[in-house]
């Protein structure tokens, strides 16, 4: 069988060769110039859907969408997973969703939401609790709290220093991260970023996978989202072209239901004090290690504490928004991921003291000491095979 880069589907497509740890080419549609992941399938997908593409190059193909196999399955559900959904960015998409992926609305997507986290009352009004804190905070609104990460930004690698120096003022002025879970060598990725808010660490990742790569931001607060997609236009023109950055509404603990995400589609995923906000982190970490592809990272920063918080911290809606009330006991949190899936918890640096220096914080949160932590969690079928059981740096 020819190689699937030889399929006499790329004769309607311009080639990019693949780059970083991308296996596949891109491909280019001759037609409206489309970009999408160089997969047979995927393209014939693309073609049926496109407005621009002649009728005859449709029938050529016609059938073939969603063919026998597990490739041909995986084509007609998937094949439009970089489309521009109506709602995600107020711009409908010439190339419509596949009628066997539907996107559930908002509210829809909320009511399954509140229906199968299953917890208490109090836990029930998490999301909103936490969509109405970063609906009305603002850079000088937070500062009262006083909460603060020590050291942040220390060690930055020079690529990512650029990286930050692109990204639009207005979106660095409403970042809340405790971390800066970027790592390098990322060209060319597809990367997720949960609880994107503003959009700054998307922006980042935007520049360092390149032009070939490609970033999702997802997050449920509408005010963030408008702020991330408004600054889009300001950064294309800094880099000299137009990244594949796009930010959506939805859930984190049902990324299932995000467009563009199905099981072993990403290769990076990061998060930014965002997985504390969720009433169930189990479903949060469930739904990454199912978008990952094998060998993939989930590598992203939050806050711990070093003992089980009481109901009355858990529950503070202050201290929820500052994912201080979410905070996890470390080891619970280890865990928790070996029960999910990730077998291997690394830490990617040493943990950073959270200061508190308001005296009511301080009060309420009592002797319980908080750090801010960047974990790195690889989805392996064998971690044992893969991993090196000691950790060995070999003195670097």
């Amino acid at each position: 069988m020819a190689p699937k880069h030889f399929a006499p589907v790329w004769q309607h497509y311009d080639r990019h060769e693949p780059t970083g740890r991308s296996k596949h080419h891109r491909a280019i549609c001759k037609f409206c110039k489309y970009e999408l992941s160089g997969q047979p399938e995927r393209m014939k997908t693309h073609l049926q859907r496109c407005s621009n593409c002649p009728a005859d190059i449709k029938d050529e193909f016609a059938g073939e969408e969603g063919g026998g196999g597990g490739g041909g399955g995986g084509g007609g559900e998937n094949g439009g997973y970089m489309q521009s959904f109506p709602g995600d960015d107020g711009e409908a998409s010439p190339h419509p969703p596949s009628p066997k992926r539907r996107r559930m609305s908002a509210e829809a997507m909320e009511a399954v939401a509140a229906a199968a986290v299953q917890m208490p009352p109090p836990f029930a009004a998490v999301y909103e609790s936490v969509r109405g804190y970063y609906s009305r905070v603002t850079p000088i609104r937070r500062a009262a709290l006083a909460v603060a990460v020590a050291g942040r930004g220390r060690g930055r690698h020079a690529a990512l220093r650029e990286a930050l120096g692109l990204v639009p003022r207005a979106v660095g002025e409403r970042f809340y991260g405790c971390g800066e879970p970027l790592p390098a060598g990322i060209e060319g990725l597809r990367v997720v970023d949960l609880g994107c808010g503003a959009g700054r660490d998307c922006y980042a990742a935007a520049r360092l996978v390149g032009p070939a790569g490609e970033v999702i931001g997802v997050d449920m607060t509408d005010e963030q989202l408008r702020v991330a997609r408004g600054g889009v236009g300001e950064f294309a023109r800094a880099l000299g072209y137009t990244p594949h950055l796009r930010f959506v509404k939805g859930y984190i603990e049902f990324l299932g239901q995000v467009p563009g995400l199905f099981g072993g589609s990403i290769d990076l995923c990061i998060s930014n004090s965002a997985v504390n906000l969720s009433p169930n982190k189990e479903l949060v970490l469930r739904g990454v290690f199912d978008v990952l592809r094998e060998g993939g990272e989930f590598q992203f920063a939050d806050i711990y504490a070093d003992r089980r918080l009481p109901p009355h911290v858990r529950s503070h809606p202050a201290l929820l928004g500052e994912s201080l009330g979410g905070a996890l006991y470390t080891e619970d949190f280890r865990r928790l991921c070996q029960r999910v899936g990730f077998a291997d918890v690394r830490m990617a640096r040493a943990p950073a003291r959270v200061r508190i220096d308001a005296p009511d914080v301080r009060e309420l949160v009592g002797a319980t000491r908080f750090h801010s932590i960047t974990f790195r969690l690889f989805k392996f079928a064998r971690p044992q095979a893969a991993l090196e059981p000691t950790r060995e740096d070999y003195g670097q």
